[in-house]
Order: structure tokens, then sequence, then C-alpha cells
């Protein structure tokens, strides 16, 4: 018996003394890889995305690396964090708006983004996010229809 006791006093004593694991980052993943980011829909011009955050989940680190629309379904109270950042945010309504508004990703203009969201609140965030695979225009040109009856060119 006492030597039982010994030898767990004895685990015990070295585990304490071991040096804790180092805390590894997270390895971001492009946006259709997130967690809670399902791909429903893809072809050679978008990747149709149903992202639905469960409360108190979170999307792990992810890149925005292609411009993108997002509409809102559902919002919900979230924190953002950017990858190597400490700093959260302090918790808003995910998406900034009421269902239905619709939000630009513009990297274009603004570069990749990579950062994490937590839902802290209640309800479910979901939304559906448009990537465009490719920038600019997909070389589709506009009708150069004459004025027929029937038709009407707008720009």
């Amino acid at each position: 018996m006492k030597h039982a006791a010994f030898a767990s006093i004895a685990v015990l004593a070295i585990a304490l003394a071991a040096p804790a694991a180092p805390q590894v980052e997270e390895k971001p993943v492009p946006m259709e890889k997130a967690p809670f980011h399902i791909p429903i829909f893809q072809n050679d011009y978008i990747i149709l995305l149903n992202v639905n955050i469960p409360p108190g989940r979170n999307t792990g680190y992810h890149t925005h690396y292609a411009d993108s629309v997002s509409v809102n379904l559902m919002t919900a109270s979230q924190t953002n964090q950017n990858y190597g950042s400490n700093e959260v945010s302090a918790p808003g309504t995910g998406g900034e708006g009421e269902p239905g508004r619709a939000t630009l990703t513009d990297i274009t203009k603004n570069g990749p983004r990579t950062h994490k969201a937590t839902n802290v609140g209640p309800t479910p965030f979901h939304n559906i996010s448009f990537i465009f695979k490719k920038p600019g225009p997909a070389g589709n040109t506009v009708s150069k229809k004459p004025c027929h009856d029937g038709y009407r060119v707008f720009f």
C-alpha cells in the first residue's frame, strides 16, 4: 500500500513539473473548407456556401481569398479575431444587419482576409455566400441586339 501511494505521488509530481505543451495556433483554411461553411453548389464561376454557425461554436481561422457576396438569413451575436492577432472584437450582429442584407467582401480592392468568427449569442448565425472564383468579368459580353420590340438595352 505504501509503495502504491508513493508511486502515485511521484507520478503526480512529475506531471506537475513537466512544462506545458506549447499551444499551436490552428492553420487557416480556404473559406469553403472552414467549419460550418458547407459548399452546396459550384461551377467554373462561383462556389455557393451555406454558412450556419451554432451558438457557442466558431469557424476556425479561414481565408477570404476571392470576392464574395454574403446574404444574411439569420443574424447572431459574434466576435471576430484576425489571424495572428490576440485582439477579439466586441460582440456584434453577424453580417452587420437584418436578414436579407447583402454584404460584399471586396478582396480585389482590399486583399485577402483571414479571421475566425465565434457565435457568442443564443441563436444560430446563418447566411449564404457566393464566392466568385475568377476576378473581374467572366468574359461574357452584353448582347448588342437592336432595340426591337421586347428588347431594351439598359447600359
